[in-house]
């Protein structure tokens, strides 16, 4: 039996080194940039096997809708494909995976330019389905042709000019839709007679305007974790909606923490942002805890003339068992500031970051060296950094990724 092989580095080194993977499954990349449709369509069209695609959430430049093409005609046996930052979706690319990814269930294309909404209503087999950030989009084509996704549990118009007459309309013909996600989508986000309905539906409504806990909590007692570990094992289906809700939650307060100082968002950051990043901090998926290390980060940080930490949020996050959990950017970035240097030192972040550096996962092991780079500032913490075998690492890091 073949085993399935996840590929979680640069894209670009997948496609330099001519990469065979006999049994690829999964391709998630970052750094995305450089990709055009011709490397990808190289790398799908000699692993037809697999089942899911994400590349993101840096913005694919180079990557158009013949890539997606390519991707539909290589991969019939597709899941899963995230894309961020496309420019333009079109009809014809939908189509071909409609036509060609009959198992296709969860798809994403985030922060695009233009994405043809009619065309998406032909991806029936949709359980999941992601146009954050996608400015625009036909609502009234969409909104009839989106009535066809019958399977469709989960929808994520974050940011976005989603109608909301269209989304009264959806709300009565989808059945089987479980969660709206409208994270700053300002015609729907604010509407409180649209909450009220979502209510009476049974459909979990995701936004600044309610409570996100309580929400979810509706269908998913306790914790992110807590629900994992109580109902996941049990329901593989159900499993795959935990995942996605993390997904398009990090995805969605990571964008959130860029709109510093911003009116009307301190109250939702310190009420619930920073509980929802720790939570997302202990899921299972690296993309999640990344873009929530990312978040906490930003979100703690208040910038004016000079940048500063928020003590109201970092005594949120210290009471949440922070620095246990913000042993990546979290740290790296906040430990710039002298008093939470000596927080984070005196609660044990030495240790964590040392033992971090040698991370197989390139993101988190740099992102703990500049870490302990802030920390050694304070003369006070060099003797705990060499004792900690931090320096050693610090080189062995610096040969490790030398070569790429």
């Amino acid at each position: 039996m073949e085993i399935g092989i996840s590929v979680n580095y640069n894209l670009l080194i997948v496609h330099r080194t001519n990469l065979r993977a006999e049994g690829l499954r999964e391709l998630r990349g970052s750094y995305c940039r450089e990709i055009t449709d011709a490397s990808l369509a190289h790398i799908v069209t000699h692993h037809s096997l697999l089942e899911s695609i994400e590349l993101g959430p840096d913005f694919c430049d180079g990557i158009t809708s013949e890539a997606i093409v390519a991707i539909a005609l290589g991969c019939p046996w597709l899941k899963k494909l995230r894309l961020s930052g496309v420019q333009n979706v079109n009809s014809t690319a939908i189509s071909s995976l409609a036509n060609n990814c009959p198992q296709l269930q969860d798809v994403a294309f985030v922060n695009c330019l233009i994405i043809d909404g009619a065309a998406l209503g032909k991806l029936v087999s949709l359980r999941f389905l992601s146009v954050a950030g996608t400015a625009n989009i036909d609502w009234n084509l969409a909104g009839y042709s989106w009535g066809n996704l019958r399977n469709i549990e989960g929808l994520d118009v974050s940011r976005t000019d989603a109608v909301l007459a269209i989304v009264r309309r959806l709300f009565k013909s989808l059945n089987s839709l479980k969660l709206l996600c409208a994270f700053n989508s300002p015609l729907i986000d604010v509407d409180a007679d649209l909450h009220a309905t979502a209510n009476r539906l049974g459909i979990m409504m995701l936004g600044f305007f309610n409570d996100t806990f309580k929400d979810l909590s509706r269908m998913f007692p306790g914790t992110f974790s807590e629900w994992r570990n109580r109902l996941g094992k049990k329901d593989g289906n159900l499993d795959e909606f935990m995942s996605w809700v993390e997904w398009i939650l990090s995805l969605a307060l990571i964008h959130i923490a860029g709109w510093l100082n911003t009116d009307g968002f301190e109250e939702f950051r310190i009420n619930q942002g920073v509980g929802l990043l720790l939570n997302l901090l202990q899921s299972s998926q690296e993309d999640v805890q990344e873009y929530a290390a990312i978040g906490l980060a930003a979100f703690m940080m208040v910038v004016d003339d000079v940048p500063m930490v928020n003590a109201i949020l970092v005594d949120a996050v210290m009471i949440g068992g922070g620095v246990e959990l913000l042993a990546t950017s979290a740290i790296a970035n906040l430990s710039v500031d002298l008093a939470f240097a000596k927080t984070v030192a005196g609660r044990g972040g030495i240790t964590i970051l040392a033992s971090l550096t040698k991370s197989l996962n390139r993101w988190v092991a740099t992102e703990a060296v500049g870490g302990l780079w802030n920390l050694s500032v304070l003369d006070e913490h060099k003797g705990a950094i060499g004792e900690a075998g931090a320096i050693k690492s610090l080189v062995d890091l610096t040969v490790k990724w030398s070569s790429d």
